[in-house]
């Protein structure tokens, strides 16, 4: 079910291609509820998964408790990164290929700052 739902999404995505609408704009479609039904059924099926302790403690993967403020702040890094480089003139696949883990190291620096200074009183209540 998760398989054809994925299936159903990036064909419906991929369709919209023809209406001159970009491909990274598509969060939900047709066939996302089927996907996400699918996965949720598989993870039924396996009540265990992700038990078992594979993180190591203390390391730079340790960042279950940042998830929240990544998520929260990484829109508004992507938009200043892509804002500096148009202003930088950088249009090429390098921009493309380092945007993600630029942005997830940003997120997370500025999530750590902010917890380490006496903002995170005011914000995190």
């Amino acid at each position: 079910m998760a398989v054809l739902g994925m299936a159903m999404h990036f064909t419906e995505a991929r369709y919209l291609l023809h209406y001159d609408m970009p491909f990274n704009t598509h969060d939900f479609l047709i066939g996302t509820p089927i996907w996400a039904v699918g996965l949720f059924m598989m993870l039924l099926k396996k009540p265990n998964f992700g038990g078992k302790r594979t993180v190591i403690r203390n390391s730079i993967l340790h960042t279950s408790k940042y998830v929240l403020g990544v998520y929260l702040i990484h829109l508004l890094i992507i938009i200043y990164v892509f804002n500096i480089a148009t202003m930088l003139s950088i249009e090429s696949i390098w921009l493309d290929i380092m945007i993600v883990p630029l942005v997830f190291f940003l997120s997370l620096l500025i999530t750590r700052g902010i917890e380490r200074t006496p903002l995170r009183h005011l914000l995190l209540r």
